[in-house]
């Protein structure tokens, strides 16, 4: 009697081997694409939280975008990297820690983030009052942008 494996062992080997690496290939790219969403969120978090800490040394009335979104960009938030003064000449200090890289700011799948700040005057019971709201977006990654093919 011979030893070894005949070919039916082996292709049944083989096949259970592949579908493992399936399974573990899909667990994988799943827990990548939620260790993106996650980054992205945490820096969403983190630079709504820095333009709201701005406030505390300057007004962001003249940085207040309105309605209209601007694309990160380093010119755009130098107020949040520490390239700005004060009104009595004090630096104010680097609030949003970010990797800008050629200008930019890019989420994990390479888009650019968006924000834009609302200040609004309210008038409550005789009396006005300023509400700010800031919003930092980054596009779906499941969609594809205007003018992508």
């Amino acid at each position: 009697m011979k030893k070894g494996f005949t070919l039916v062992e082996l292709l049944v080997v083989i096949g259970m081997l592949m579908l493992l690496m399936g399974s573990v290939s899909s667990a994988v790219m799943s827990a990548r694409n939620r260790a993106k969403i996650a980054k992205a969120t945490a820096t969403c978090q983190e630079m709504t939280n820095a333009i709201l800490a701005f406030e505390n040394y300057r007004s962001l009335a003249d940085k207040a975008t309105g309605d209209t979104w601007k694309e990160v960009k380093r010119n755009e938030i130098r107020f949040l990297l520490g390239e700005e003064s004060t009104a009595s000449g004090e630096k104010i200090p680097v609030l949003f820690n970010a990797d800008i890289t050629k200008n930019e700011l890019k989420d994990p799948w390479g888009n650019p983030y968006w924000y834009k700040i609302v200040r609004k005057t309210q008038k409550i019971k005789d009396s006005a009052a300023n509400t700010l709201r800031t919003q930092v977006y980054f596009p779906n990654f499941n969609r594809r942008l205007a003018g992508e093919e």
